[in-house]
């Protein structure tokens, strides 16, 4: 059975005039009177029902008309979600992220997927490094976004965004006076800090900071998630390293942010994936990343633009 001989029939069936249904399908109506007579022996029941006067469905005719109908429309929107996944326009993308980025990257990647590919199916895991490597390499998860450093073969990694870090300290820190602090001041702190991994990540970063200062952390209080860190501090357990983004979005009672005397550290969110992705949807999110810190600088100069218009009411 052909998706042709489906066609004609439908015609035929919406017209019951088999020369105003031929004129439709611009075909001729003897080679239309012969596909369905085709589809008929094929069947193995009448259709229609003809006469000199007037053409009909026949109750089998009938029940068919309503399956082949839906067999219709299922192949024209398989036609089009085929083109649309061809295009990158739709399918599915599994991102891993680590929970610092709900304040800086992460929003501004899902708000990309909204305006460019809306009709892509998102799915989002709270991960942290060491629970995103093999998923990405064994091909269950599609883009890891991290601090750490990779050098993996059959991995590719981009920077996308920096952030300078600042000190959240205990509101009644000896410290918290200062408006910048100088690390070397926190000598014999204890430092809540993410867990060391296998490869070079924030924990390390946050160590090599206190290192070119002079000293080493006296103490490490160890965290799965950095926003953990901050109900420690407030509980007077130690300080912690954190995010510029954090000052600007999540306020702990007994929590201040303190900026850090140069030089100021930085750690950097890099995205990850399998190289040699054949996805179209991948590949044009990962065209994406490649180019994404600098997106992100253009939307938070547009968002400082933008705030203050809002505000006015301009």
């Amino acid at each position: 059975m052909e998706p042709r001989q489906l066609r004609y029939f439908l015609a035929a069936a919406q017209e019951l005039h088999f020369t105003r249904a031929a004129q439709q399908l611009h075909v001729a109506q003897p080679a239309l009177s012969q596909q369905i007579r085709l589809l008929e022996e094929e069947v193995g029941t009448k259709l229609f029902e003809r006469s000199n006067r007037r053409v009909f469905l026949t109750p089998a005719g009938e029940a068919f008309r309503i399956r082949a109908t839906l067999s219709v429309e299922q192949a024209i929107r398989a036609a089009s979600d085929a083109l649309s996944v061809g295009r990158g326009e739709s399918g599915s993308v599994s991102i891993g992220f680590v929970s610092s980025t709900v304040y800086s990257a992460l929003p501004s990647l899902v708000r990309w997927f909204q305006a460019n590919v809306p009709k892509a199916n998102i799915e989002l895991k709270e991960l942290e490094p060491w629970e995103q490597w093999e998923p990405i390499e064994h091909g269950t998860l599609d883009i890891g976004m991290m601090h750490a450093s990779l050098d993996n073969p059959s991995l590719e990694a981009v920077v996308i965004s920096r952030e300078k870090l600042v000190l959240a300290l205990p509101e009644h820190h000896v410290v918290a006076m200062k408006q910048r602090v100088h690390l070397k001041l926190l000598e014999g702190e204890t430092f809540i800090v993410p867990p060391r991994h296998r490869l070079s990540g924030y924990n390390d970063a946050v160590v090599a900071a206190c290192r070119r200062n002079g000293f080493a952390p006296a103490k490490i209080l160890t965290t799965r998630f950095l926003q953990t860190s901050l109900g420690l501090v407030a509980g007077g357990l130690g300080v912690s390293l954190v995010p510029a983004s954090f000052r600007e979005n999540l306020r702990v009672r007994g929590v201040v942010y303190r900026c850090i005397m140069p030089p100021v550290p930085e750690i950097e969110l890099i995205a990850v994936w399998r190289k040699g992705e054949t996805s179209p949807l991948l590949q044009r999110v990962q065209a994406t990343l490649r180019n994404f810190e600098a997106l992100l600088r253009e939307e938070k100069c547009l968002r400082r633009w933008c705030e203050p218009a809002l505000a006015r009411g301009t």
